[in-house]
This record gives structure tokens, C-alpha cells and sequence, in this order.
């Protein structure tokens, strides 16, 4: 679990996705967030490459299609079903063509009408494109047989730039009238469209507190007034853009603003570069980084109003962020480093999960490049060796680091031989590389970076080994990775969260932690359980009043994959969670979830085959354990005898 100062570990890597396109003379390259393409204009076509499925897809050719002669292109995107090419040459003229007939025809913005700032497809009712203007906001249909588009309404306003991210449906805009520190909110999904009132970013003080009105009085959209400025509750649950979540204010957040509360703030010039929109957890945030002050803002987004809830403190003032397995990642590109944070994690603005690393890029290494290594490096290794080898964490590689999908880091002889014990000479290997960031990317949301300047793209991906490996907090670790998914077993770095929790539990008892700290990783552990079997109840209740037919085993299938296998279908927590007791549920559900019954078999029948701890020391840690009000859970499952532990 201690960190090992090694210098060639990353919590953090970019794996590279191609297509190798870096040789080309290529025109113009983007990626499109909402069909998950590669765009490239090259030769006077566009070609579209599915970069959807990683490396293991070879990034597919999706379709390409001859451009008309005309100035350079500026910006493109497909439709949502990619039967459309929207193509942007000047700031108040698109060209949309029909991929399947090649029918194209031109959509231009009117003079008075402002500059096109943005434009995106939508799968929202009556709105399939959106284009955002320097003057106004633009809903728009397809006319009949999409042979052009119809405006069936335009929002007049005046606008500095626009933003839009796929992920979140959102479109953030700037306004360009003073004082210039206003922004506008759009979300076009696809049960609605919903528009906030214009707002003002206000530091550390809650944004609805602050509440600022600039649209027209004749706009449409015009809301009452807020009240004057007063710290908000948080919003009940479902009042979400993203519903389904509770909303939980970090306790010293709302000291901070408390205590910052008695002085207004002048307005803040904001540009999209400190600008960025999240998801996390399913709820839609707001970043805002603050050079001035060295920090990073969240703001969650409501449907009324806007609320601060989390302040990270920023060591660089240049920033960039990504979003990966619903985690905040904060690249400073002064220092190359990146810094992590869970937003469901309640750590103070000063601490984080693990400390920052620089960001390591994984490079698909072709199979002779993987032989001249085994001859280059080290010789000839048995498979017997591969395999030791590749048990081994990435924190505890070597300086050239080599990785096989569905094992762990190992060198670079280890990999080929292993490779080529198992038949795959030609298969998926990665090598490990520094890579500082470059002036040259682009960051698309979530988690895409694109080297304009190399044409290569590629996907963040974390190496949850090295982040166990370097973590402080067990207990947060814990909670940390229960909130992640599992990876694909062909994926590089695939240590998955499951193993890993039932590691940190073992190490917890190896190095006999003090006993709150052990009491709190079970408690994480089994609370997780019994909020999975509390939803599966819940879920079961709701089907049932509904006049569905519902077993057992579908209540279970509710939870989460891997929260109530069949094994788990006769222990305490299940009893006492049917039976309705009350169970506090997480306000980020646990994805992960250790049943207790792979307690018993992964961890206490080892803890006694190993002889690792005593039984005086483990009854002091499990005395006490609860989960909810379901009682000392610990004794109710697992028993301690002459013969080891057994599962009641």
C-alpha cells in the first residue's frame, strides 16, 4: 500500500487508439464527442475513424465521403446517426450533406444575425440541430426528407462564446455585455430542454446566493426574481438536471461560504478557457478554475439555480481537466503532473486521494519491436519467469514497463515470452512511456486527448494498482474503489476494484492498523452491501406495486452486477434488508460491492489459513462493526471456531 518512490509509476496513463495517420498530409483533424469519431481531411475527403473500442478495434474506417472544393474547413460534426456531415468553412455558413445520396445544401446565418460561435445535433423533441450565434440562439428542425433546416425558434441575446459537451447535453454560454461575467445554461436532452437564468460565478460564495437576472423582460424564458442573497438548502432529491441523486454539501464548504459571506465579490471576466462542463456520478457540474485565487470550483447544476459544492486548491495556474470513471482529473501542464479527486469523497481542499504523478502514455508496441526487446534487453525468459513476473504491480515495474492486457506490468522480455507462451507473438502489447503535456492537444470530454500535432488520439485510463499502491487513507480507498467499474479483462492496466478491496482488507489486518481505522474499512465494506440490498428491495417494492411479477432472484439482478450473487441470498444483511429494517443509503451508490459471504471465503478463511492475526486481535476489530442498524453484523455471519471460520 506505501508508495515506493519509484520514478517511472503514473495513476494515470493515455492509451494511445490511433489510426497512424501521423505520415499523412492531413488537412484538418478533430473528434466528435457524440459519435465518438475521429474526423481527419485529408486529400479533399473526410474520413471517419470508430475509435469507440480502443486499440483492440484497430480504429476501424467507419465511412469517408468527397468534399465539395471550397475554403478550408473550420469545424465538422455528424449527425447523431451519422447520416448527416455538418461542415463549417466561415463564421455564417454550414454546408449539411446527406452521406447516403450526397445531397447538400447550405444553411447561412443572416447578416445582423452574429457569427457562429457553436453548433451540435440534439436528440431533444422539435430540436435537431442547435446553432449557437454571437446574437442568438438557434433552435432548428430538419425540413422534409432533411433537405435543409427549419428555425422554429430563436433566442435573441448577445453572446461572447459558446461551449458544449456531449456527455452532459449542455450548452454553456458567455454573454458579451457588461459586466461580461454572465453565463447562460442550456440543456437539451432528450425528455426536455431546460434553460437556467443567466447567473454569475461568486467565488467561494454559493452561486444562488448571488443570483443576477440580465435577460430582456420580454424574453420567454424571464423568471421571477430570486430573493436577496442568502445561503440556499440543498435542493431535494430528483430536483437535479441529472435526477436520481441525493445532493450532499460538503459540511466545510458551507463553513467557508458562511465565513466569506459578509462581503460581496466583484464580477469576473470569465473566457472558456477556465471554463469546463463535468458529469460525475450522473450529476452535471460546472468547473471553474480561479488562477487568481489557486483554486478549482465546482458548481453542480439544478434545475433553477447553481450551487457550489466542492474547492480544490490548484499548485499551477495553467490547468486542464479530465473526467475518467467518474473522476476528476486535473492535469497541470506547468509541472506535467495530474492530480485526482472524487467529488463523493469528503476531503478537505488541501488533500487528495493519492499524490500527483506525472501522466504516462501506453504506445501499442508492434510484435517486432517486442522481439528486438526480449533479444535487446534481457534474453530469452521461460514462461515460468513470464509468469512470476507478471505478478507483479506497476508500482513495481522496472524502468521500461511493458504491459499485457489481462496482466499486470512486466518487462519487456517477460511480456514477449509471455506472448509468445500463450500463442500470441502478434497480440495487443503496450510500452510505457514519459509524456510531458504538449501544447499541442486538445482535451474532449470525458477523457480523449488529441495530438493535433501528431494526429494521435487517445483515452485516459486509470491504473487503480498504482493508486492502492500510493494511497494515505485506507478508509477513503476504500469508498474510492467501490465507486469504480470494472475493466475489461483484454484491457491494459486491469487490475480490477473487486480484488483490490478484498487487498486492502488483507494489508489492513497484515500491518494491524489501529482499530478504528479497520472498524471503518469493514463498516465502507458492508454498509456498501446493505445499501445494494436495501435499493433491491426497494426496486423489488416498486415492481410489485406495479402488478409486476417479481422473484427473488430479479430483486438481487436490481442491485448492482456484483452486489447480491446467489451465494449472498441467505446471510443477515439480506434477512434484515428484505424485512424492511432502516438502512442509510449511500448518496453515491457502490458499483463494487463485497458480499459478505467472499468476506468469510476471500479474507477470514485466509486471515486463519495464513495464521496472520490472532483472534483476540480480529474479535477487537470486528466488535462493534455495524452496518446501519442491522446490528453487529460480523458475529451474525461469520463464526469463529476450533475449526477455523465458517459462513452461518
Amino acid at each position: 500500500m506505501a508508495s515506493t518512490g519509484a520514478g517511472d509509476i503514473a495513476h494515470v496513463y493515455l492509451l494511445e487508439l490511433g489510426p497512424d495517420i501521423g505520415h499523412e498530409e492531413v488537412e484538418f483533424v478533430t473528434y466528435d464527442d457524440a459519435t465518438q469519431q475521429l474526423l481527419v481531411v485529408k486529400g479533399g475527403h473526410v474520413f471517419a475513424y470508430d475509435v469507440s473500442k480502443g486499440p483492440a478495434g484497430h480504429s476501424s474506417l467507419k465511412w469517408m465521403y468527397p468534399l465539395q472544393e471550397g475554403p478550408p474547413v473550420i469545424a465538422l460534426r455528424p449527425s447523431l446517426d451519422n447520416r448527416l456531415l455538418a461542415v463549417q468553412r466561415s463564421a455564417a455558413m454550414l454546408e449539411l450533406v446527406d452521406l447516403a445520396s450526397g445531397l447538400c445544401f447550405v444553411h447561412s446565418i443572416h447578416k445582423g444575425r452574429g457569427d457562429i460561435l457553436c453548433f451540435f445535433f440534439t436528440d431533444a423533441p422539435d430540436t435537431d440541430m442547435v446553432i449557437v450565434t454571437s446574437r442568438a440562439v438557434e433552435l432548428n428542425q430538419f425540413a422534409a426528407k432533411r433537405q435543409g433546416l427549419r428555425c422554429r425558434e430563436r433566442v435573441r441575446c448577445s453572446n461572447a462564446w459558446a461551449l458544449y459537451t456531449h456527455e452532459t447535453r449542455m450548452a454553456l454560454i458567455g454573454s458579451a455585455t457588461p459586466p461580461q461575467s454572465a453565463l447562460a445554461a442550456w440543456q437539451f436532452a432528450s425528455h426536455g430542454i431546460t434553460q437556467l437564468p443567466l447567473f454569475e460565478l461568486q467565488g467561494p460564495l454559493p452561486a444562488s446566493a448571488a443570483m443576477r437576472q440580465f435577460l430582456p423582460p420580454t424574453s420567454p424564458y424571464q423568471q421571477q426574481p430570486l430573493p436577496p442573497a442568502a445561503p440556499s438548502p440543498t435542493p431535494a432529491a430528483g430536483a437535479g438536471l441529472a435526477a436520481g441523486t441525493v445532493a450532499v454539501a460538503a459540511p466545510q464548504q458551507q463553513e467557508r461560504s458562511a465565513a466569506a459571506g459578509g462581503s460581496g465579490h466583484a464580477h469576473r471576466n470569465l473566457s472558456p478557457e477556465c471554463i469546463w462542463l463535468l458529469k460525475m456520478y450522473g450529476r452535471v457540474y460546472l468547473a471553474h478554475a480561479d488562477a487568481a485565487a489557486s483554486r478549482l470550483e465546482l458548481y453542480r447544476f439544478y434545475t433553477d439555480t447553481i450551487i457550489l459544492q466542492h474547492v480544490y486548491e490548484l499548485v499551477s495556474p495553467k490547468v486542464q481537466l479530465s473526467v475518467v470513471d467518474n473522476t476528476l482529473l486535473v492535469h497541470h501542464l506547468d509541472t506535467s503532473v495530474v492530480m485526482l479527486h472524487d467529488v463523493a469523497l469528503a476531503l478537505p481542499a488541501s488533500s487528495q486521494l493519492a499524490n500527483p504523478l506525472p501522466l504516462r502514455r501506453l504506445q501499442l508496441l508492434p510484435p517486432e519491436l517486442a522481439a528486438a526487446a526480449l533479444d535487446a534487453d534481457q534474453g530469452p525468459v521461460d514462461a515460468a519467469a513470464a509468469s512470476s513476473s507478471s505478478s507483479s504491480s506497476l508500482s513495481r515495474a522496472g524502468s521500461r514497463t511493458l504491459l499485457v492486457p489481462g496482466s499486470s506490468s512486466v518487462t519487456a522480455a517477460a511480456a514477449a515470452a509471455a506472448a509468445a507462451a500463450a500463442g500470441e507473438a502478434g497480440g495487443e502489447v503496450y510500452e510505457a512511456s514519459e509524456a510531458s503535456h504538449a501544447a499541442s492537444w486538445r482535451y474532449f470530454m470525458p477523457g480523449m486527448i488529441l495530438d493535433v500535432a501528431s494526429k494521435a488520439i487517445g483515452r485516459l485510463q486509470l491504473d487503480l494498482q498504482a493508486i492502492a499502491d500510493s494511497a494515505g487513507d485506507w478508509p477513503a480507498l476504500v469508498g474510492f474503489l467501490q465507486r469504480r467499474n470494472a475493466l475489461p479483462p483484454a484491457a491494459p492496466l486491469s487490475a480490477q476494484p473487486r480484488q483490490l478491496l478484498v487487498g486492502v482488507a488483507r494489508a489492513a489486518l497484515t500491518e494491524r492498523l489501529s482499530l478504528a481505522t479497520v472498524r471503518l474499512i469493514f463498516d465502507r465494506l458492508l454498509q456498501a452491501y446493505a445499501d445494494a440490498m436495501a435499493r433491491a428491495a426497494a426496486s423489488s417494492s416498486s415492481s410489485s406495486a406495479t402488478g409486476a411479477t417479481t422473484t427473488t432472484s430479479a430483486a438481487a439482478a436490481a442491485a448492482p452486477a456484483s452486489a447480491a450473487p446467489a451465494s449472498a441470498t441467505g446471510s443477515g444483511a439480506a434477512a434484515a434488508a428484505a424485512a424492511g429494517l432502516p438502512v442509510p443509503l449511500l448518496a453515491v451508490p457502490a458499483v463494487t460491492v463485497i458480499t459478505p459471504n467472499e468476506l468469510a471465503r476471500d479474507l477470514f478463511q485466509w486471515v486463519h489459513d495464513e495464521e496472520v492475526v490472532d483472534a483476540l486481535y480480529l474479535q477487537a476489530v470486528t466488535k462493534g462493526v455495524t452496518v446501519g442498524d442491522l446490528g453487529a453484523f460480523m458475529n451474525t455471519v461469520v463464526v469463529w471456531d476450533a475449526c477455523g471460520w465458517e459462513v452461518s
